[in-house]
């Protein structure tokens, strides 16, 4: 197998954004059925005195100055009373910056990008290929809303 040729810098813009998250909480909120519809009103009533989440965030200090709330959205992917011992973070897209971890996450050492590197076991080249095959292939779903035709994906 041919090695990839480097890829000096990564092609795309990254964008942190929340509004996936906001708008699972949201749906949990108007359906009256739904389990999380108590802590989904709890959330949106402080998302209201939160409007900066609800955008595009470029400002890494609004997710510090609002993190009980995002911690409290987070539940959506890691359950309450398990961060201890649940393997978790979320980050911007494509660039391993983390938003959230859990404390299990953060206790393996891959919390920033040279640790995470530094452990991977793939030459750094073939895995800057994959990231830009893995972005390529996101673009494409979003653009042509076609999932990928490969194993593991159901059409």
């Amino acid at each position: 197998m041919s090695k990839p040729s480097p890829i000096e810098k990564f092609p795309f813009g990254t964008r942190l954004s929340l509004v996936h998250l906001i708008d699972f909480w949201e749906r949990q909120d108007r359906d009256s059925n739904s389990l999380h519809a108590p802590l989904a009103r709890v959330i949106i009533e402080k998302l209201e005195e939160a409007p900066e989440l609800r955008g595009t965030i470029d400002d890494r200090s609004v997710l510090e100055a609002h993190r009980d709330l995002i911690e409290l959205m987070m539940t959506a992917m890691v359950p309450a009373g398990r961060s201890d011992d649940y393997y978790a973070e979320a980050g911007e897209p494509f660039n391993y910056r983390p938003f959230y971890e859990t404390p299990a996450w953060r206790g393996l050492g891959l919390c920033d990008a040279e640790s995470f590197m530094g452990r991977l076991n793939t030459a750094p080249e073939q895995f800057a290929f994959g990231k830009l095959m893995w972005a390529y292939e996101s673009l494409l779903q979003e653009w042509v809303g076609n999932p990928p035709d490969r194993p593991g994906h159901d059409r």
